[in-house]
């Protein structure tokens, strides 16, 4: 092993100086705060897994369509998940696989995703819904179900 020398100071030429001759503070804060919790954060939106064929496919949206789809959603990013599903829990839901009508577990068990325990509806009008997949904070979309087919509630009374 070879032996170093005595470490010896920076030489600065003449006529230069530091840039900075001030010492740093050790209590830096953050300027942005993290959340472990998903409740506490915004929604976003993935797309991969949009279906596009019938039933419940989006290609069925003209463009005015999904300019109105876009509009709701991007209200819903001013939001956290804690407003939307508990604060607002009587217009949207987590819904359990099992309570989706036949032909949606169907289409789930074709898709490779049987093994998802429930799916979130987020009520976009009186009847049109979006569902997908909720992992952490982002809601992977999957169906637009303008219906409201996907899980249909029979009012009692009517």
């Amino acid at each position: 092993m070879k032996k170093r020398g005595p470490r010896t100071a920076v030489q600065i030429p003449s006529g230069k100086h530091p840039k900075s001759l001030s010492p740093t503070t050790l209590n830096k804060q953050p300027h942005t705060t993290y959340s472990a919790d998903p409740m506490k954060m915004t929604p976003s939106w993935r797309i991969a897994l949009a279906q596009i064929v019938d039933p419940w496919g989006w290609h069925g949206l003209d463009a005015d369509g999904l300019m109105s789809i876009r509009v709701k959603l991007s209200e819903y990013e001013a939001k956290t998940w804690n407003e939307i599903l508990v604060k607002q829990c009587h217009f949207n839901h987590r819904i359990e696989c099992h309570k989706l009508c036949r032909e949606a577990q169907n289409r789930l068990a074709e898709l490779g995703l049987d093994d998802i325990e429930q799916l979130i509806s987020l009520r976009l009008g009186s009847c049109e819904r979006v569902w997908g997949i909720l992992n952490y904070n982002v809601l992977d979309l999957l169906w637009w179900d303008p219906d409201h087919l996907v899980y249909p509630v029979f009012k009692q009374h009517t």
